[in-house]
């Protein structure tokens, strides 16, 4: 592509590593196994995650809203206020009956203030011989590392996608008083990357063997106000089953996940 600027893993088979600098941030190529085991976990974490929510409804529930918009005929996913803790640390689901009603309480793996009010409720209705609790569900997380919706230096989004194969990351830093947009995306073979729209440039491995093995450092210059992460949702739940007949004989199945 006329605009678009590439970076082989092939070129630092030899040398092992390879940094590139740019206005905005650097990029290192490492053609070791170093963390790629850890982000090999994270990637199956999230599929083994998404198996789990197409098993449990319910489950489901806690993790994404579903809505679908009958006017533009579109399913719209959104996320909810456990969703980032799926992704990082995990979190306990308890089965809460008083009095006639029934309700959940989520308690957070990771400390914080969230994790504190939720902990303080359980102890409570834990002590409360009106109250039944039950454990229902108690995940482990899928190890994503990313700043906290409630940290002070960024703003942390999150955004779900069944229509999206690959995880895009975009991220608003400043520096030297300018603000900057940077959108990261992985691909098939490689991560690409652009800064304020602007051109194109991509680091891949040309190695059968390396295939979605991208080992590829984005060290982000300045300061990064807001990240957001646009994740695939590749929840079977959303798989629509398409039969196709030859001469009235059905010979394929098509399905999106």
């Amino acid at each position: 592509m006329e605009n678009e600027k590439v970076l082989s893993f092939s070129n630092i088979r030899q040398e092992n590593e390879s940094t590139v600098h740019f206005e905005n941030l650097d990029v290192t190529i490492n053609g070791e196994e170093k963390n790629f085991i850890e982000i090999n976990s994270i990637t199956r974490s999230y599929f083994i995650l998404m198996t789990n929510l197409v098993e449990s409804p319910r489950l489901r529930s806690f993790f994404s809203r579903e809505e679908f918009d009958s006017e533009n005929k579109k399913w719209n996913v959104y996320t909810t206020d456990y969703t980032r803790h799926f992704l990082t640390e995990g979190l306990a689901i308890y089965s809460v009956k008083k009095e006639g009603m029934h309700s959940y309480l989520v308690v957070p793996n990771e400390a914080g203030e969230q994790q504190d009010k939720a902990s303080a409720e359980l102890k409570q209705l834990l002590s409360d011989p009106a109250a039944e609790v039950i454990l229902e569900d108690k995940l482990n997380g899928c190890g994503f590392k990313v700043p906290k919706t409630t940290s002070t230096k960024y703003k942390t989004n999150f955004e779900l996608d069944p229509t999206r194969l690959w995880p895009l990351v975009i991220l608003k830093s400043e520096q030297n008083a300018e603000e900057n947009l940077i959108e990261i995306e992985n691909f098939e073979c490689g991560v690409k990357w652009n800064v304020n729209g602007g051109e194109t440039h991509t680091a891949y491995s040309d190695s059968i063997m390396e295939l979605g093995q991208t080992k590829v450092n984005l060290d982000i210059k300045g300061d990064v106000k807001e990240v957001t992460f646009k994740l695939p949702y590749i929840c079977a739940a959303f798989d629509a089953l398409t039969s196709i007949s030859f001469d009235g004989e059905e010979e394929v199945i098509l399905f999106t996940t």
